[in-house]
């Protein structure tokens, strides 16, 4: 059987969001179905904060901080195009912790501890074919950065993660929070059996940056929320294996940055802000299914 470079929509090309079919624009009309894809993906994950008019941190080279981290993710995606239309259910969870130097303030900085990290995605896409080459897509996605710095029980360690296991025998964790829309365009071209494809997407998301801190003298949580906005971009290669089960490679970078202002009014935060900023590099590999 000659298969005609694709006979199945191939791939909604599993990045957020590249979803370009290979098949011929006048073959969408009677194109109806479903698929799914797994892959495996490492992230590298840049995070840089700072923050102003903080009290607790009266030494001034503490109000700035950052950390760099290598994650493995698992990623799955399930898929539904009618037409020229498609949605797409994107989830990417952390496989396992990264343990890493951290100068974020309230982590681990001026000691030999390290802190943990974790980044989870969820996403929903919708998006419009105009023809075999251009695409426009919307969504909205919600993204997590956990940090969970070390802790010992000796009174020499005095970090905010020590002192409250010292205390109240709990785990310290920060975690940064965005979610909200994103829209974006799409562009595919056929090279040899495959597919290039690449997208370019804003996003402008609701932020939360917060802490669950406490100790012997009770709770003294941090509470940031602010607008997260930034950019993604993809490049994606797409190729058959058959005529149901294609392989994929794809590159992204995602950018965004939070301005974020306190909400606990306690003396300790009231009137100070948070700036964070967020590099996500990402490289896949896996398979999809369409049937």
């Amino acid at each position: 059987m000659t298969m005609h470079p694709i006979t199945k929509p191939s791939t909604l090309s599993l990045i957020l969001p590249v979803f370009l079919l290979l098949l011929p624009a006048s073959t969408w009309a009677s194109e109806v179905g479903a698929g799914f894809s797994l892959a495996v993906q490492y992230k590298q994950l840049e995070m840089e904060q700072r923050f102003t008019g903080l009290n607790l941190l009266s030494n001034s080279n503490a109000n700035d901080g950052d950390l760099k981290a290598t994650l493995p993710v698992a990623t799955v995606q399930g898929i539904l195009f009618y037409k020229q239309f498609y949605s797409v259910l994107k989830v990417e969870n952390t496989l396992s912790e990264s343990s890493v130097d951290s100068s974020i303030p309230f982590t681990t900085e001026g000691t030999s501890l390290s802190t943990d990290v974790l980044r989870n995605d969820i996403s929903l896409v919708l998006g419009y074919n105009f023809n075999d080459t251009f695409s426009v897509f919307t969504g909205y996605m919600q993204g997590l950065t956990e940090l969970t710095p070390d802790a010992c029980r000796d009174v020499t360690c005095t970090n905010a993660a020590s002192v409250m296991l010292q205390d109240d025998d709990q785990e310290y964790k920060q975690r940064y929070e965005e979610k909200g829309f994103f829209v974006g365009v799409g562009a595919g071209w056929r090279v040899g059996p495959g597919k290039v494809s690449a997208s370019l997407a804003y996003a402008y998301m609701d932020g939360e940056y917060s802490d669950n801190y406490h100790d012997a003298f009770g709770s003294s949580e941090f509470d940031y929320e602010g607008k997260s906005k930034g950019t993604s971009t993809s490049l994606a290669w797409t190729a058959p294996l058959n005529e149901y089960l294609f392989y994929f490679v794809d590159g992204r970078a995602q950018f965004y940055s939070m301005d974020a202002k306190d909400t606990t009014g306690l003396p300790s935060f009231e009137g100070s802000e948070v700036a964070t900023d967020e590099t996500i590099l990402g490289l896949s590999a896996g398979l999809q299914f369409i049937f």
